[in-house]
């Protein structure tokens, strides 16, 4: 029966990331992109490989690790060779957009497989933790976490990271109960590849660093040094340019700690200390759902009062690692979570087992009945905002549906924010930019006023008004009443807004992380 549950939760798993994998597509710009600002870094890391004949992807790729992007790239190799897809260079992609639709969704396939497999993962170590019932409801937690829907819907590499932080567990409970240079080894290799995928995720090492500490009665002290040469090797040869090209690669970390280090509101910038409260009054419940936040919150507290076993510190030293560097970071984006997944998934499983095993029977049904049916409605409702028509599709028809034949439509310039229809090549009415494509956007605001005249429609998206309040409190200059200027010639704009809910009821009852909006923008249309 178990077995067949298990099959049942894999299986709404895998449905739930196909609808709406389509996201973002069919591609219709010359920038090749989705809506996702970070999801073309794939095949431009691919298409600079290509140019140099060499495993070089140069800059972009070096700012986190190129093991994803080299086994993101062997999958489209696998299926360039089935005929599947046809990689080319730009050239021939703008000419071939379907080409690029089937390119985004091999990458993005690949991203679902490695949910799947987190959920498999996942029950399989909880199942050695604890017992089936808990790895049923780990697996369930994993397979409906918000979260994990939304990487799977991307071709990045935060889908590599639920299954590897497993992988590491897994193989760290190896070491545990057989000390052996080869568990060594294999725990250092599972290090290696974590940090090869995205550096800070290097902090993990710690989790066998930790166990051969907190067991060196048991695991020789020496073992740490096989750890550490599996990471380091295992780091090397997976980001072979870390060495090769060093000055890029130092450029890459450079580049990620000025990126974390600049907050992504104004009023993160002084307070560090408060990400650790933000994890859970924020992050978790948005990404995972309050009912998961909360077990998982008494999961902790049952593991303290009976006593922590070296399993559970296991997932605990990973935890408390990684939220140790996120605590010291200025930037607040909610897929920083994704490594944590793995370990809020157990023990939430636990916390309610353990919950419902402390009330009747009858009691116990009906709470589990509401919390799984609160988990499944949420995880559908969020999966809407990729598989239901998009504001920006939604600006975009607004806009040529009223649109005369001289009207033309502004913006401050074009980004992923923008309707596909107006970032065409030739696009089907008049688009007047303040900026392009390669100007800074605070520049871009000032030249606002010099529209002249006015274009009859001006988009705007809710990024956008971010951007300008960030900027405005960092450089102390009044973007945005220089924006707030330029719209007062317009009338009320028509807004267009999506956020997840079912037969009317909205799951956000407050203002969600901006990167979880990303996925649909609230889009303004001003009409003049």
């Amino acid at each position: 029966m178990k077995k067949i549950l298990l099959a049942a939760v894999i299986l709404s798993a895998l449905c739930i990331r196909l609808d709406g994998i389509k996201w973002g597509l069919p591609s219709k710009t010359l920038t090749l992109a989705t809506y996702h600002p970070d999801e073309a870094f794939l095949f431009q890391s691919l298409e600079n490989m290509y140019k140099t004949r060499s495993l070089n992807p140069k800059k972009i790729a070096l700012h986190y690790g190129t093991f994803h992007f080299y086994v993101a790239g062997a999958f489209l190799g696998a299926a360039k060779v089935l005929g599947i897809i046809h990689l080319g260079s730009r050239e021939s992609l703008l000419s071939n957009f379907e080409n690029v639709d089937r390119m985004y969704l091999t990458a993005r396939l690949l991203s679902v497989f490695c949910a799947l497999l987190s959920v498999w993962g996942i029950f399989m170590l909880t199942r050695r933790i604890y017992d089936e019932n808990k790895a049923l409801w780990a697996a369930f937690f994993m397979a409906f976490s918000p979260m994990s829907i939304d990487i799977s819907h991307v071709g990045k590499l935060d889908s590599f990271l639920p299954p590897l932080v497993i992988l590491l567990s897994w193989f760290t409970l190896n070491l545990l109960d057989n000390p052996s240079k080869k568990n060594a080894w294999l725990c250092g290799i599972a290090s290696g590849l974590i940090a090869s995928t995205r550096y800070n995720c290097g902090i993990f090492i710690l989790v066998p660093l930790g166990i051969i500490y907190f067991n060196r009665y048991k695991i020789a002290f020496l073992r740490i040094f096989p750890v550490l040469f599996g990471a380091f090797l295992a780091f090397i040869a997976t980001t072979p340019y870390a060495l090769l090209d060093y000055k890029t690669f130092l450029a890459g970390l450079h580049h990620m700690e000025s990126f974390v280090t600049t907050p992504t509101l104004p009023t993160f910038r002084d307070s560090r200390p408060y990400n650790l409260i933000y994890i859970f009054e924020t992050m978790m419940p948005f990404s995972m759902s309050w009912p998961a936040t909360v077990f998982f919150v008494l999961g902790g507290i049952f593991c303290v009062k009976k006593g922590i076993i070296p399993q559970e510190k296991t997932l605990l030293l990973g935890f408390a690692a990684f939220v140790f560097v996120f605590c010291l970071s200025s930037a607040r984006y909610t897929h920083y979570i994704a490594p944590l997944l793995p370990v809020i998934c157990v023990f939430a499983a636990y916390g309610l087992v353990r919950s419902l095993e402390r009330v009747p029977k009858s009691l116990g049904v009906s709470a589990a009945i509401i919390v799984a049916l609160f988990q499944i409605s949420y995880a559908w409702a969020f999966n809407g905002l990729y598989s239901r028509p998009n504001t920006r599709e939604l600006a975009g028809e607004y806009i040529m549906q009223n649109a005369g034949p001289k009207d033309s439509v502004g913006m401050v310039r074009s980004y992923f924010w923008t309707p596909g229809i107006f970032r065409q090549a030739n696009p089907p009415i008049a688009v007047v930019k303040a900026g392009d494509d390669l100007s800074e956007y605070i520049d871009d605001v000032e030249r606002l006023p010099t529209l002249s005249p006015a274009p009859s429609y001006f988009l705007l998206s809710e990024n956008e008004m971010r951007s300008v309040r960030l900027y405005t409190a960092q450089n102390g200059k009044d973007y945005a009443g220089i924006l707030e200027s330029f719209l007062s010639q317009y009338d009320s704009p028509k807004s267009f807004e999506l956020e997840p809910e079912i037969f009317g009821i909205r799951f956000w009852r407050r203002d969600a992380p901006w990167d979880l909006r990303l996925i649909a923008p609230r889009i303004d249309v001003y009409k003049i």
